[in-house]
């Protein structure tokens, strides 16, 4: 483990503030104004009177009076100035005043051109130009020279003139145009120069001698033959030579029974059957055809209409409701045109299809298979994976599945295998239109969405898990890897490249690709070519090219459109998706890769990042990205595809022909030619100052990941004031905001220090949401884990440092030899553990140091009873805490609920109760001992008593409350006498306060004391056998483990769910207690 990691752990892992601004959380930023301040004080306000002698009051002002959040510190001895006050601190006592300034002749003054600033030096002004100004900087540096040839556009040449008959007339002239297509401009005399080098000759020798074996750039491979592909198979099945397994003894569907009993099935037939009996006795929504009136209802208030449709989201769809929340997402359906929509999905999915080629497959054994019988242990597997979703057409759930047996279902599965066909109604499917912004009536600005019958997703789900394991995709295709982090091995690849380029000087260019429309135009002639190059046998891509087949409708409202046929692309939720789509994206890769530009990492050349269809390309020169771009225009156009060019982004990272230092090239042009309309579109080129996304990721000129926290505060802002009760608010933050900020910091570059940063706001607005601003929680509360009490939160600080590592070390152990070349790029940088097991290590060391620093602040009293108590900190989660009672339990949890002794603590004042004068008016007190709460505090308790009674009489037992025992040492009264049989119980429950006495102590004392009244319970009630209980609950919630083993022996039938419900139950009387004492 490295030195850094281990003193990180060593100290807490919190690094030492070096800034002193104060955050308020949910205050709007500032215009951009920046206030200039004069070090030492006194601080002086120059928009109002106010003067303070400290920095901290004053920059509490300025904020939350003048909302102005940005200040410019400078000496009062030198007037130099200063980014923060601590800069500024540390500057002021070595400062020897104002020095008067050389004066620079104007013959040597190097003065800025934009901001006017002067320097002794010109390589002062470039480095301030760099820094400042760097797209000024840029454009100076990227001086019109002489058009050299690359290695890139050298070989680009050879390999043209190799594919031209020798005999061709006008030779040159003919491989200029060629150049011209690839958008590389060399006159006739440039390219005379090149063919008579005798590199360049022996070159063209060698490609010649193996054209045989090779491609011509940009041309596509040669096919054996077309074959077109067979639209409609019988649906009936017959007799095959496999031997399908028989699970008539186990089967309970007699449908399915009777079918496979058969030697010929019409599976349409049994389809509709058997959806007739899943349906009978239940209504399905009625589906309009076409426009349909609508009663005009009553318009309600739209404040508690968005709070009640909220509230909904939050119980029914919690990540839809996130989505709007923190990305705006719509939460309306779209509201266009039925015949628009079905028109639109028509354009895409109807078009002619293109021929399909066959490929020359390997035959015998190491051909893959998918086709083969399914076994009901495979329908097992995939049914507990699956999750309750939209149903299709057909109207069948996954509940309706679920009535069949695993035998049933595997049994149906094969008849359909064996008719090589799957029913037609189990092929419909339905699309949705999900807008991407709020009142969008353009069907292009919808998210479209198919939902496909139940049983389809099922079978889909297994033929996938057969081809997924015997398929070997390009090492490129980081996507549908359950393997590796694909995102951030891609984003760390990114990073490296950039960043080799700089620290090298050499140059680089990067081109993010945006496929137009790649699911819904994808055509299957592709990927039934993309399955046979895989050595996929025929059966199965028959199998296959029926699955990408059937129907589909618009579905608006409840309005259903016309039945489409579906010729191209794939269903967007098919679970076949991904794997099919990667196959297809293979086949662009090996033809980018067989080009020949390419950077060179250390060694291991690289041409294009693949994450499903987001593909990135990289060359080492503007020539071959050019050649890149051709080839996979050439692709794209031999496929019926084509690419968004608005919304692809190129970075060209290119050396100064003098200094040879990098800089970012905005001047660099890449032009791409739609095929459909022949127009040339120019892909935007980036300048320093851009940004561009990828993989999730923001990317800046400079390759480096940027992250906005004024959109983290927006994000938080949106959630705080959300129609939603505080444990809500709380739940979305910790399940939802969470997730998607470690995302970002889930890069090999994570910045710790920003990480830590977020933190603290996000603390901030919860405490806000809490009312808790003033009560000074502890930190570490946060990041407690919910089954020990605390908030559950993860830390993005502790994030940022151990899942770079951990991420890292996977990395290194990878496949890809250059995901393992970046990543020990990183690890020598960092200086990290390499071992995954050392740095699991350093992060429960991390922890431990954790609980150590909160078990020593007074807020920890009671946790040791807390720890580990999953039923008594279930309210933390499962929502049984709500509104105001949800607040005052965190605060009752944290010891900072407003009580004289918490308000005075530290500082002089009365502290003594209020009421009865005899005693610390603490939290203890108050809902324990004091007087005053004397009533509340025998109802708390009778609560429960009466839960357990009830409990006990339903489970056939005779109850007896508080009966009177006379004993030895006196009259005892125990809460509950149960008697059954032969046998009684004597239970007594107590309500300790988590702090004082431990609750096992209060359990054994209760025990002890009621074996005295044992004897008298045998002779009163004439039983054999008598046997004492405890049932313990804290004030604050907490359930002893030790009630389990008491209500089991007792034989009362407690669920979790009802312990959970005591817990609760006491935990809110408690407060009911506190808040009452407050009251009078």
């Amino acid at each position: 483990m490295s030195n850094r990691l281990a003193n990180t752990a060593a100290a807490g892992g919190v690094p030492e503030k070096t800034s002193g601004t104060l955050d308020i959380p949910g205050q709007p930023s500032s215009s951009g104004e920046k206030r200039a301040i004069s070090y030492p004080g006194p601080f002086g306000c120059n928009s109002c009177s106010f003067t303070s002698t400290t920095w901290l009051s004053l920059e509490l002002h300025f904020k939350s009076v003048h909302n102005i959040r940005d200040f410019v510190f400078l000496c009062s001895k030198c007037k130099k100035s200063w980014p923060s006050i601590n800069s500024v601190a540390s500057h002021y006592p070595r400062c020897k005043g104002s020095v008067k300034a050389a004066v620079v002749p104007t013959s040597l003054a190097n003065t800025c051109t934009t901001c006017g600033s002067s320097f002794g030096t010109f390589s002062g002004l470039q480095l301030h130009r760099k820094r400042a100004h760097p797209d000024v900087f840029a454009a100076s540096c990227s001086k019109k020279t002489k058009a050299r040839w690359s290695n890139d556009e050298f070989t680009l040449l050879a390999r043209l003139e190799a594919g031209l008959d020798p005999a061709c007339k006008n030779i040159n002239q003919v491989l200029a145009e060629r150049l011209m297509e690839y958008n590389i401009t060399r006159g006739v005399e440039m390219i005379k120069g090149q063919r008579r080098k005798d590199q360049y000759k022996a070159l063209v020798r060698q490609l010649r001698s193996n054209s045989e074996t090779q491609q011509c750039v940009g041309l596509a491979g040669s096919m054996d033959s077309n074959v077109p592909v067979n639209d409609t198979t019988s649906s009936v099945a017959s007799e095959v030579s496999i031997t399908y397994p028989e699970y008539g003894a186990v089967m309970s569907c007699d449908l399915i029974k009777e079918a496979t009993g058969m030697a010929i099935v019409d599976i349409n037939e049994l389809q509709s059957n058997l959806r007739k009996a899943f349906l009978s006795g239940r209504k399905l929504p009625m589906k309009f055809h076409g426009a349909r009136e609508t009663a005009q209802k009553k318009m309600a208030n739209p404040r508690v209409a968005k709070f009640k449709r909220f509230q909904r989201l939050f119980r029914s769809n919690r990540r839809k409701l996130a989505s709007h929340i923190f990305d705006k997402a719509s939460l309306e359906q779209f509201g266009g045109s039925i015949d628009e929509a079905s028109d639109h999905l028509e354009k895409f999915l109807s078009r002619p299809r293109l021929e399909s080629d066959s490929y020359s497959v390997i035959s015998g054994d190491k051909s893959i298979g998918v086709a083969h019988p399914i076994l009901a242990e495979e329908v097992e597997l995939e049914l507990k994976a699956s999750r309750p979703t939209a149903v299709g057409p057909d109207g069948i759930a996954l509940e309706d599945i679920k009535k069949l047996n695993t035998y049933d279902i595997a049994s149906l599965f094969n008849l359909w295998l064996k008719a090589g066909d799957l029913p037609a109604s189990v092929k419909a499917s339905r699309t949705i239109f999900l807008p991407k912004s709020d009142g969008t009536t353009d069907i292009s600005n919808c998210r479209p969405i198919t939902i496909a019958s139940a049983m389809y997703r099922l079978f889909s789900r297994i033929i996938t898990r057969r081809l997924a394991a015997r398929l070997e995709l390009n090492v490129r295709q980081k996507a549908f890897r359950p393997e590796m982090n694909g995102v951030f091995e891609n984003s760390a690849i990114l990073y490296a490249l950039i960043k080799d380029a700089k620290v090298r000087s050499r140059e680089i260019c990067v081109t993010t690709l945006d496929l137009a429309k790649a699911f819904d135009t994808v055509p299957h002639s592709r990927i039934l070519r993309a399955l046979r190059k895989n050595n996929v046998d025929p059966e199965s891509v028959d199998l296959i090219s029926k699955m990408l087949t059937g129907t589909t409708y618009a579905e608006i409202k409840g309005l259903q459109g016309k039945l489409i046929p579906i010729r191209n692309g794939v269903r967007q939720g098919d679970p076949l998706l991904p794997l099919l789509f990667s196959l297809f994206i293979d086949e662009i890769i090996g033809r980018l890769q067989a080009c020949g530009p390419a950077y060179d990492f250390h060694g291991e050349k690289i041409c294009i990042l693949a994450f499903a269809d987001d593909l990135t390309l990289v060359a080492d020169s503007a020539a071959g990205m050019k050649i890149l771009l051709k080839a996979a225009c050439d692709f794209l156009e031999e496929s019926g595809m084509s690419l968004n060019a608005e919304k692809c982004r190129t970075l060209c990272i290119t050396r100064s022909p003098r200094s040879r230092k990098t800089f970012v090239n905005p001047a660099a042009k890449f032009i791409i030619s739609d095929w459909k309309t022949g127009i040339s579109s120019e892909i935007p080129s980036l300048c320093a100052t851009d940004t561009f996304r990828f993989l999730g990721h923001t990317f800046d000129g400079e390759g480096k990941i940027h992250i906005d926290t004024e959109e983290i505060r927006s994000m938080l802002k949106s959630v705080k004031s959300a129609p939603l009760k505080p444990e809500q608010k709380v739940a979305l933050i910790r399940s939802h905001l969470l997730p998607r900020l470690q995302f970002l910091f889930s890069t090999a570059e994570a910045d710790s220090r920003k990480a830590w940063l977020i933190d603290s706001i996000i603390r901030g607005c919860v405490k806000e949401i809490l009312h808790s601003v003033k009560a000074g929680m502890c930190t570490d509360i946060f990041y407690i884990p919910s089954r020990d009490g605390g908030m559950g939160f993860t830390s993005l600080g502790e994030f940022s440092l151990f899942s770079r590592q951990k991420a890292l070390a996977k990395m290194a152990g990878s496949s890809d030899p250059l995901s393992k070349r970046v990543a020990e790029f990183f690890i020598e940088r960092w200086n990290i553990a390499r071992d995954p097991k050392v740095i699991e290590a350093a992060r429960r060391v991390y922890q431990k140091k954790r609980y150590q620093r909160f078990f020593q602040t007074y807020q920890s009293g009671g946790w040791n009873e807390f720890s580990g108590n999953t039923i008594g900190n279930a309210w933390l989660t499962n929502g049984r805490a709500r509104g105001r009672n949800f607040i005052m339990a965190v605060k009752f949890r944290s010891n900072t609920a407003a009580t004289r002794a918490e308000n005075l603590r530290g500082r002089p004042g009365t502290k003594e109760c209020r009421f009865c004068k005899s005693a610390t008016e603490t939290l203890a007190h108050i809902c324990q001992r004091c007087p005053a709460n004397h009533g509340l505090v025998i109802q708390r308790h009778d609560a429960v008593v009466t839960f357990l009674g009830e409990v006990a009489r339903k489970e056939g037992y005779q109850v007896m409350i508080e009966p009177k025992v006379s004993t030895p040492v006196g009259a005892l009264k125990p809460d509950l006498l149960l008697i059954k049989a032969d046998t009684a119980f004597i239970v007594d429950v107590g309500i300790a306060w988590e702090g004082g006495r431990p609750l096992k102590l209060v359990n054994k004392m209760k025990c002890d004391k009621y074996k005295t009244a044992i004897p008298a319970i045998l002779e009163t009630f004439h039983v054999g056998h008598a046997e004492t209980y405890g049932v313990i609950l804290g004030s604050r919630g907490c359930w002893l483990k030790s009630n389990d083993k008491a209500l089991a022996s007792i034989g009362l039938n407690i669920t979790r769910k009802m312990k959970e419900h005591l817990s609760w139950l006491t935990f809110e009387n408690t407060i009911r207690i506190y808040n009452s004492f407050m009251k009078k």
